[in-house]
């Protein structure tokens, strides 16, 4: 008796010597794929403009040795929200996933909370912080809250 074959499988002589094929049914993988670009999530428009400003300012300032030396396109950041209040939410979710991104990024971060304050992004940070991560970044973090403690 003939081993069962798969739902979906479509019989290719070519296949297998002879045998039904095994693989799916091509109209399964055109469902699946379907399915995987349904998936695909938009992004508004001024959250990916501030996402590809923050990646800039990443780019330019990553081989600057002095965060002094950094601050002016750190502001850039900092002026587009400012300039923009109504986009708070997006910014804020920018900012948020800038948390769980390399150290360098945690700069920036940090550069926009000294004014922003925002307690939404505080407190992912929190939540980062109290996860088992490396030390390091652990206390560039730690510097990010930093605010906290100004006098």
């Amino acid at each position: 008796m003939a081993p069962e074959e798969p739902e979906g499988a479509e019989p290719s002589a070519a296949a297998n010597g002879g045998g039904p094929s095994r693989l799916p049914s091509a109209r399964l993988v055109a469902a699946v794929a379907e399915l995987g670009s349904l998936a695909v999530v938009r992004v508004h428009p001024e959250e990916q403009s501030f996402r590809d400003l923050c990646a800039d300012i990443h780019w330019k300032t990553e081989r600057v040795i002095s965060l002094r030396d950094c601050e002016p396109e750190f502001q850039r950041a900092l002026d587009y929200i400012l300039a923009h209040p109504e986009h708070r939410e997006l910014y804020a979710a920018v900012l948020r996933d800038m948390v769980h991104y390399r150290v360098g990024s945690h700069y920036l971060l940090g550069y926009c909370m000294r004014t922003l304050r925002w307690p939404e992004v505080a407190d992912t940070v929190r939540q980062r912080m109290a996860e088992d991560i490396h030390n390091s970044e652990y206390e560039s973090l730690r510097e990010v809250l930093s605010y906290d403690h100004d006098g």
